[in-house]
């Protein structure tokens, strides 16, 4: 017959308390080996291609844009001309703020072209796009397709002023906006992959 075993109270305490201290131990342990193991962020590989580019300094442009009234002066049909010979697909969405909008879709399915304001004068151009981190060459792709979009409606320079800004992203996070004559960029990219390129009226 076995013989009942009475652990005294400071020996349950100890028993308690090293237990906890085990888990602890394994879950820095575990901690450590999935964080070294992990892969990019989604941000460090847009930052690591944009540095390995050859840029150039980009210079004031100069205000030779009309200025509109209240948009950027530029028609939807040149915008969305172009991007159909791209590839993209249009079709109209909700109005925002009252204001029309249409929204293109790169065959990639992880480029969008967000166009708002009227048809003759629109107002607002926002390329959002993916960075993922497990595929580079549409990192690369996306990266081309928004230098371009700055350079043909925003002003020529600003693409490669998108490209130099990259390597500032910290944290995974970049915000940072630019005017160029009468039209301003802004660019901002999150830790989650997605991004934004806006080309707006300056302020």
């Amino acid at each position: 017959m076995m013989k009942e075993v009475r652990l005294s109270r400071f020996q349950v305490v100890l028993i308690v308390v090293s237990f906890v201290a085990l888990l602890v131990v394994v879950g820095l342990l575990a901690y450590k080996y999935f964080s070294s193991n992990s892969g990019p962020s989604p941000t460090s590989v847009a930052s690591e291609i944009a540095s390995s580019q050859p840029t150039q300094g980009v210079s004031e442009a100069p205000n030779f844009y009309p200025t509109p009234t209240r948009g950027l002066g530029i028609s939807r049909k040149e915008i969305m001309d172009v991007y159909k010979q791209k590839g993209f697909t249009f079709e109209e969405s909700s109005p925002v703020g009252g204001s029309p909008r249409v929204i293109g879709r790169a065959t990639n399915g992880v480029v969008y072209l967000e166009i708002i304001g009227p048809p003759e004068n629109v107002e607002k151009i926002t390329m959002m796009f993916g960075v993922p981190s497990d595929a580079p060459s549409v990192v690369r792709e996306n990266l081309a397709y928004v230098s371009a979009l700055l350079d043909e409606f925003a002003a020529p320079g600003s693409g490669n002023w998108f490209i130099n800004e990259i390597p500032k992203i910290k944290n995974g996070c970049l915000d940072s906006s630019k005017a160029f004559g009468n039209r301003e960029v802004q660019v901002m990219f999150y830790p989650n992959g997605m991004a934004f390129a806006i080309i707006a009226p300056a302020p």
